[in-house]
């Protein structure tokens, strides 16, 4: 049975890795075609752009030696203006030194007195010259354009009945002497000239040029049934091609440009470089097919599409041929490796000599064997010891959470003040705790205090500060006092560097004086009416536990009704965002200012709400504690709930 499943397997391998390798080689050549098709795309467009701007430059060239010649008409006139026979005979040398140019037309002021209008124009090797003084040349447009713009002017193809009787396109300047208007100078230049320099564009088996007027007149072409008779505007309307009336636009606005053109038949499907003809606002442009532009492409991608087709299939053969061979012992080594799996750890595994990898594969299995049991047992000790541990671990939180007074205890119903904490230990269990109790009937004591560390070493440090606070308390009558009893205890019983910041402060409940001290601890806020607040950031001390010897001041400040007490640990100032920057001082005063009620518990929250927007509370390593108190005169604050809710 095996023996017959063997191929049949084998093949199922095998078409999977067939598949994969189809997929990867259709994605190679799909991305090499696409590459190449735009490294050829930018190379025809500087190729064509190149011809094309070669051919526009003759023409250029053309046009700005009829332009030159205009000058050297406007400049003979100005010199010589009476001397009509010097002006005819240097036109009629222009004419003949120049085959380019077809007429010359001198049309003079219209005024009787001032008449001088000639043509002058060539047929065969002569120069004629017609009087035009009788003539209405002056409603013309090649004349009344330079007169009304005072500027020269490149008209749009025209036959010319009366002289050369050619299609020609004119240059009309006027002339000025003296600052007065002398007349218009028209100089006709062959269209011919210009279509033979467009159709000599060349480019592959279908690439043409074509050339366009100012007004989008098509003037060369080579369906000669759209020369003078259409514009690429009229054929846009025919076809109802909005590309190509965009592409018109866009030629006569004198841009440059490489696009495909897709809408009407006679461009659908071809390529189109244009350009502007800059001294007479003409365009030229030159057109290929898309397949005669690629034609090298395609054929390079059938050559590749057969190589790689052929590779394919020696590829295949190989394949096909080593799985059989690995596939058998293979087989093997999966069913014994199952026994394991399904707990039978005494599952003897066969070498496989033919291939290396799985004889290391099932060398690794036999070892693995040996170790598995070993493995389960100090797995099976770890979790019992882990278990133990967090046990022992959840009752020191228990005892740790029992240490700190709770925010609904009874000493908290007092109509003298209201206090309200918040503490989220790093670990289970943290090194932060904060106390408060009444010394006697008007005093209030409170402290708050961050041992260094966390963990459960910062627990038992923070238990031993915890008791010592309230028996010292009971005993000593003023805060530097009792600190330094504290911190006597420290240096001489708790070892290591297990000093520990702390601020303690006795507020006189009848009076509002508050006075305290601050062992090395972060600001005390006291938060005032109208949104105020006062920052007492110097410290009394250094932290305790450091020095056996150490001289606290003590520091007094009045509250009035409503004032708010605000302690909390560095845990709130470090807390850090994801871009690794604190949370700080000046953030947390920004959550004050923006408190209008006396309420502890409103504070703390919002305190505790703008770290968490700050910052991400699972990744702070240390604890973060809040502890508030909001301070009501008995005398001046009958009610203390007005207070809170105004």
């Amino acid at each position: 049975m095996e023996k017959n499943k063997l191929p049949s397997l084998s093949k199922q391998i095998t078409l999977k890795i067939i598949v994969i390798t189809s997929v990867v080689l259709i994605i190679a050549l799909t991305s090499t075609h696409f590459f190449m098709k735009r490294v050829m795309l930018e190379n025809a467009r500087n190729t064509i752009g190149y011809l094309l701007n070669e051919n526009k430059h003759q023409i250029e060239n053309q046009l700005n030696r009829v332009q030159t010649n205009a000058e050297d008409i406007i400049s003979m006139i100005s010199i010589n203006s009476d001397d009509n026979a010097l002006i005819f005979s240097f036109i009629e040398n222009l004419l003949e030194t120049n085959p380019a140019l077809e007429a010359i037309t001198v049309a003079r002021n219209p005024e009787p007195s001032l008449r001088m209008s000639h043509s002058f124009f060539r047929i065969s090797q002569d120069v004629h010259i017609t009087d035009l003084s009788n003539t209405t040349y002056n409603y013309q447009d090649w004349y009344q354009i330079p007169l009304l713009g005072m500027r020269e002017h490149w008209s749009e193809p025209w036959f010319d009945q009366i002289a050369s009787r050619k299609i020609v396109t004119s240059l009309s300047k006027p002339v000025m002497i003296n600052g007065e208007f002398w007349g218009v100078i028209r100089l006709d230049l062959a269209l011919s000239f210009l279509q033979r320099i467009a159709s000599s564009i060349s480019l592959k088996q279908t690439g043409y040029a074509i050339l366009l007027s100012n007004k989008g007149t098509i003037i060369t072409h080579p369906d000669e049934s759209l020369l003078m008779n259409e514009s690429i505007f009229s054929l846009a309307e025919s076809y109802e091609d909005n590309q190509l009336r965009v592409i018109g636009k866009d030629m006569l606005a004198g841009n440059t440009s490489f696009i495909k053109l897709k809408g009407s038949p006679t461009f659908a499907n071809k390529w189109m470089y244009y350009s502007p003809l800059i001294s007479s606002s003409w365009s030229m442009a030159i057109i290929i097919d898309d397949n005669d532009l690629f034609s090298e492409l395609n054929d390079l991608l059938l050559i590749q599409s057969l190589i790689i087709i052929f590779a394919f299939a020696v590829l295949t053969a190989t394949i096909n041929i080593y799985m059989v061979q690995i596939y058998k012992p293979l087989i093997s080594l999966t069913k014994a490796t199952q026994r394991i799996a399904d707990g039978d750890f005494d599952t003897a595994l066969d070498l496989s000599p033919r291939i290396l990898e799985l004889d290391q594969l099932t060398n690794s299995f036999n070892k693995m064997k040996s170790s598995i049991n070993q493995y389960i047992k100090n797995l099976n000790e770890e979790k019992e010891a882990k278990q133990k541990i967090q046990t022992e671990m959840h009752i020191a939180a228990q005892i740790q959470k029992n240490l700190i007074p709770a925010n609904d205890n009874p000493l908290n119903q007092s109509t003298c003040f209201k206090a309200f904490g918040i503490i989220e230990a790093a670990r289970e269990v943290g090194g932060d705790f904060y106390d408060y109790f009444l010394l006697d009937e008007t005093r209030l004591c409170f402290a708050i205090a961050d041992v260094m560390g966390n963990g459960l070493a910062a627990a038992l440090n923070m238990t031993v500060v915890s008791t010592l606070l309230n028996t010292s308390a009971r005993l000593l009558s003023t805060p530097p006092q009792i600190l330094k009893s504290i911190n006597d205890y420290i240096c001489e019983h708790i070892t290591g560097s297990g000093f520990v910041t702390m601020i303690l402060g006795i507020l006189d409940l009848e009076s509002g004086r508050l006075v305290f001290s601050n062992a090395g601890h972060v600001p005390l806020y006291i938060r005032r009416a109208g949104r105020k607040f006062d920052k007492y950031a110097e410290t009394s001390s250094t932290a305790l536990g450091i020095f056996p010897d150490i001289n606290i001041k003590i520091e007094t400040v009045d509250l009035f009704p409503g004032d708010e007490i605000i302690l909390f640990t560095d845990g709130i100032t470090e807390a850090m965002s994801q871009s690794q920057v604190f949370f700080g001082l000046h953030r947390l005063e920004n959550i004050l200012l923006q408190q209008d009620k006396t309420n502890p518990e409103i504070t703390a929250k919002a305190i505790l709400e703008g770290v968490r927007q700050f910052s991400s509370i699972d990744s702070n390593p240390d604890d973060l504690t809040i502890f508030v108190i909001s301070f009501f005169h008995p005398k001046r604050s009958a009610n203390p709930e007005e207070l809170i809710s105004s």
